[in-house]
């Protein structure tokens, strides 16, 4: 059976806070874990174009537009189908 990859607004939740968790090399405290999500989120910004209120979204994992979650993974080297978005 082949896996199926997870697009889903809870998975780009998990993958954005384990990105900006990386970035910060493990960081040890809550402010520098908020201090790496603010960069990553304005880097995303920059990157796809979607305005902050949508990014800020995904990292809550509500984001729910289709069209806007594949152009955060795109920019996050993962390129989904629409029939993955859909699930």
């Amino acid at each position: 059976m082949k896996p199926v990859p997870d697009f889903s607004p809870a998975m780009l939740k998990a993958f954005l806070h384990a990105r900006a968790i990386a970035r910060e090399e493990f960081a040890r405290g809550e402010v520098e874990q908020v201090a790496a999500r603010k960069k990553l989120a304005d880097e995303l910004v920059t990157l796809t174009g979607l305005p902050l209120s949508m990014v800020r979204t995904a990292f809550a994992g509500r984001l729910t537009d289709a069209g806007a979650r594949a152009a955060i993974w795109a920019v996050l080297d993962h390129f989904p189908q629409y029939e993955d978005l859909a699930r």
